[in-house]
C-alpha cells in the first residue's frame, strides 16, 4: 500500500501594504510629504506581520520604516550642501554684506548725533571699517572723492565721502566711479544721499551699489535716519530698502 501523499501546502497569503509602503518611501525623495504616509503604513503592515507571521513582505515593511527615517536627513544634509552653491542664494549672501555694512554706518551716526547733533559725509570722521574684498561701493554722499579698492593698499583722498567696490580682493571689476553713481535710481521717499537740511534738524541717507551676476541691472540699497514712504508702504528710519533688486533682475 503506497504511502498517501501529503497535501500540497496552502499558498502564502497576499498583502501588499509593505510594498506600497516601501514604493512611497523611495517617491518620497520626490515628494517629501510622503515619508510620513510611507512610515506610517510601514508600521502598520509589521504590527500585521508579526500578529499573521504568514503575511509575506516582513522585510520590505522594515525597509520602508527605516528610508522613512533616514532618507529626510540625507535629503535635509545634501540641500545644506548644495544650498550655498545656487546662484541665488549666494546674490542673497552678497546682500548681506550691504544690509550689515549699512546698519554698521547707521549706527556710527548715531553715536556722532548724540555726541554733536550732527551726521557727517565724511568716511574718515564715521569710522565705520568697510572690510576689504566688499562686491558693493558705499556712499554717504555721492559728490565725492572716494576711496579707491584698485590696488593692494587702498587710497582714501582727504574727505572721501564713499568707498569703492574692491576690485583688487573682491570678485568685481574696476570700475569708474561714475558707473556707480550713475547706477543710483529716483530713491524711495524722494530722498538723495548724503545729507539734507541743516542739523541740528538734518537727515542723512547712505546708500550702496553693487553687480552680483554681470548683466545691466544692479543692486541698489538705501538707509536713511529719516523716515520715509516707500512703493509698498512706510520705510522706517535705519531699516535698509532694496531700491534695485539684482537678484531677481
Amino acid at each position: 500500500m503506497e504511502p498517501a501523499t501529503p497535501p500540497p501546502p496552502s499558498p502564502r497569503p497576499s498583502y501588499r501594504l509593505p510594498v506600497v509602503a516601501f514604493v512611497l518611501s523611495l517617491l518620497g525623495l520626490c515628494v517629501c510629504i510622503l515619508y510620513p504616509v510611507a512610515l506610517v503604513l510601514g508600521i502598520l503592515s509589521l504590527k500585521e506581520i508579526r500578529q499573521n507571521p504568514a503575511l509575506p513582505h516582513r522585510d520590505l515593511a522594515r525597509a520602508a520604516i527605516a528610508l522613512s527615517l533616514i532618507l529626510p536627513f540625507v535629503t535635509v544634509l545634501f540641500m545644506l550642501a548644495i544650498y550655498p552653491r545656487l546662484p541665488w542664494s549666494r546674490a542673497y549672501a552678497y546682500q548681506r554684506e550691504c544690509r550689515t555694512t549699512l546698519k554698521g554706518m547707521y549706527v556710527r551716526q548715531g553715536f556722532l548725533w548724540k555726541e554733536h547733533q550732527r551726521y557727517t559725509e565724511d568716511v574718515a570722521e564715521l569710522n565705520t571699517p568697510v572690510e576689504r574684498g566688499n562686491r558693493y561701493a558705499y556712499f554717504l554722499s555721492t559728490r565725492g572723492p572716494f576711496e579707491d579698492r584698485s590696488r593692494a593698499q587702498e587710497e582714501r583722498p582727504q574727505g572721501a565721502t564713499g568707498v569703492l567696490a574692491d576690485s583688487f580682493k573682491g570678485p568685481v571689476d574696476a570700475a569708474p566711479a561714475a558707473e556707480y553713481t550713475n547706477a543710483i535710481p529716483p530713491l524711495a521717499g524722494n530722498v538723495k544721499p548724503g545729507l539734507s537740511g541743516t542739523c541740528p534738524r538734518c537727515d542723512i541717507t547712505l546708500v550702496c551699489v553693487g553687480q552680483l551676476d554681470g548683466d545691466t541691472t544692479v543692486d541698489v540699497w538705501s538707509l536713511s535716519t529719516k523716515e520715509r514712504q516707500g512703493p509698498k508702504g512706510l520705510i522706517p528710519a535705519g531699516e535698509p530698502y532694496n531700491e534695485s533688486n539684482d537678484v531677481v533682475d
